[in-house]
């Protein structure tokens, strides 16, 4: 499901098992993986505490402001499993 990202800073961060495991790319709204955002540019993921991982991006995400967006989660194994993904305003 596309959904529109927010105009201010934000973060994105899943609950996940396994998240070394897994790509996090970003596509428009019919699917079609974003330069920039995908492939060798997909986020980086980061381990915080237990299953909650942050993301970081090669590319700043404000160029993306106000549009619409599918994040699309790969997993690779049978050990990486996905709870959530959250889309939040960063901790100040």
């Amino acid at each position: 499901e596309p959904i529109t990202l927010p105009n201010d800073e934000w973060t994105l961060s899943l609950n996940a098992e396994g998240a070394g495991l897994m790509s996090v790319e970003l596509a428009d709204e019919a699917g079609v993986l974003l330069p920039g955002f995908s492939g060798d540019h997909a986020a980086m993921i980061t381990r915080k505490n237990g299953l909650e991982h942050g993301t970081e991006w090669h590319n700043d995400l404000t160029s993306l402001a106000g549009k619409m967006v599918r994040v699309k989660v790969g997993l690779k194994g049978e050990n990486a499993k996905l709870y959530a993904v959250y889309m939040d305003a960063p901790k100040q």
